[in-house]
């Protein structure tokens, strides 16, 4: 079971990248930030790693793409870089931001939140009210929510924690500058 949560992370995260970087073009290059695990980035230059002795990685790019994530599993959040809407799109009280993935004013958050995701989904059902939402839906004990908040457009997914024993829920936050 923590196995397939720890996939289903990596799936999100591999995701994020490839949405993100849609419009992007160049050579893939594989970046390792640990024996047993890498990130993949398709840059137009090499990317470079960095790896401090807390065992959290961050790799930057010359697309301003930075991966921070957390490899130690010591719950010890991973900092939100700047330009973070947080006033539009706060994240959760007390959690665990496990990755931050930002590339040109774009976001994806994975975190995990000590309350039960009932709380977590009310929580952000309250802040998505002041924007659009465009899809709404619960399948399998997982929320996710799309549509547009201030200049952004966003997609939150809340689901039930099954690797992490301190905490009850998982959510991932994607948020992407509304194009002019």
């Amino acid at each position: 079971m923590k196995n397939s949560t720890r996939s289903l992370i990596g799936l999100i995260l591999i995701a994020a990248l490839v949405f993100l970087m849609t419009a992007c073009g160049g050579d893939d290059q594989s970046t390792p930030l640990d024996d047993n695990e890498a990130v993949v980035v398709q840059t137009e230059t090499d990317a470079q790693a960095n790896q401090d002795d807390d065992n959290d990685a961050t790799v930057e790019t010359a697309m301003d793409v930075d991966v921070n994530i957390n490899l130690d599993g010591d719950e010890e959040s991973v900092d939100l870089p700047d330009g973070y809407p947080q006033n539009d799109f706060p994240i959760y009280k007390n959690s665990y931001v496990e990755s931050v993935v930002s590339m040109n004013e774009s976001f994806t958050i994975i975190a995990h939140a000590k309350d039960d995701p009932d709380q977590v989904i009310k929580f952000y059902q309250d802040i998505v009210k002041k924007g659009t939402v465009t899809v709404e839906s619960t399948a399998n004990d997982t929320y996710t929510v799309l549509g547009t908040l201030g200049k952004n457009n966003f997609q939150l997914t809340v689901a039930p924690e099954e690797s992490l024993d301190n905490f009850k829920t998982t959510y991932a936050i994607f948020i992407m500058p509304i194009e002019e």
